[in-house]
């Protein structure tokens, strides 16, 4: 478990945001 990995993961969750605005994520 990288620390950085964390990181990655978070972004690629903003932008699953970004493009499907259907599932709201609280942060």
């Amino acid at each position: 478990s990288d620390p950085s990995d964390g990181q990655r993961r978070r972004q690629q969750q903003q932008q699953q945001q970004q493009q499907q605005p259907q599932q709201p994520q609280v942060l």
